[in-house]
C-alpha cells in the first residue's frame, strides 16, 4: 500500500516517475555502512545516490540496525 501512494506522489505531485528498489538491493543497501551513518533526511548527506540507486535516508533505524 505504502509503494501505491509513493508511486502515485512522486508523479502527481513531484512530477517523475520511479521503480522502487527489490528486496535483494534493499537488503544489500540497509547491511552498507555507509547507509546506517547517513543522517535522516532532512540533513545534508541523507540522500545519495549508490550503485544507481536514489537512497533517502528517512529513519535511524535500518531493518533493525541502530545508526
Amino acid at each position: 500500500m505504502l509503494e501505491y501512494y509513493s508511486t502515485e506522489l512522486s508523479v502527481n505531485y513531484l512530477g517523475f516517475n520511479y521503480v522502487p528498489a527489490d528486496e535483494e538491493t534493499m537488503a544489500k543497501l540497509k547491511k552498507m555502512k555507509k547507509v546506517r551513518k547517513m543522517p535522516c533526511y532532512p540533513a545534508q548527506g541523507s540522500i545519495c545516490m549508490i550503485d544507481g540507486t536514489i537512497v533517502v535516508k528517512l529513519e535511524k533505524e535500518i531493518g533493525g540496525l541502530q545508526k
